[in-house]
């Protein structure tokens, strides 16, 4: 007598159906992974384009002098002043996107003050630091030929 084996296995529909439901995996994935990678590149560019910006924007000196005051409390009138300078700056290749940024500075020079040790002024778009005691006149200031009769500019001013 003649038995029947039965052997067990896949049908090739079966074979067809896991191939098909496999390609059709793959290619969601595929899909995810580049419109991720698309995006990671795309926010680096960004990132990349920023830190130029900013760079520009510190070493800027073409900013405008101006003063943030802010209230102490919200019951108070007393201020407190910040110095500095406001830029602008256009972030390359960018779609009109713009930094803004507040630089904190020194206060101006200024003509009959009193200066004294370690005091910072701005002058002429550069930082200086008072490294004797005086008190300022139309000639000693930072960049100035100093007093005929006193000491040099050299003597007083450090730029920093």
């Amino acid at each position: 007598m003649h038995e029947l084996r039965q052997e067990k296995g896949f049908t090739l529909i079966e074979v067809l159906a896991a191939i098909v439901l496999l390609s059709i995996l793959v290619t969601v994935m595929v899909g995810f992974l580049s419109n991720g990678f698309r995006s990671i590149m795309n926010s680096g560019e960004r990132n990349n384009k920023l830190h130029v910006t900013r760079g520009i924007v510190e070493e800027s000196t073409d900013g405008t002098y101006g003063e943030l005051k802010i209230n102490k409390s919200a019951s108070s009138t007393d201020t407190i002043t910040i110095y500095g300078e406001t830029v602008d700056q256009v972030i390359p290749e960018s779609k009109g996107s713009v930094l803004k940024v507040f630089i904190p500075t020194p206060e101006e020079w200024k003509n009959n003050i009193n200066y004294t040790l370690n005091d910072q002024v701005r002058y002429d778009k550069k930082n200086y630091k008072c490294i004797q005691p005086h008190t300022s006149t139309l000639t000693n200031h930072p960049l100035g030929p100093g007093d005929p009769f006193g000491p040099s500019t050299a003597e007083l001013w450090v730029e920093f």
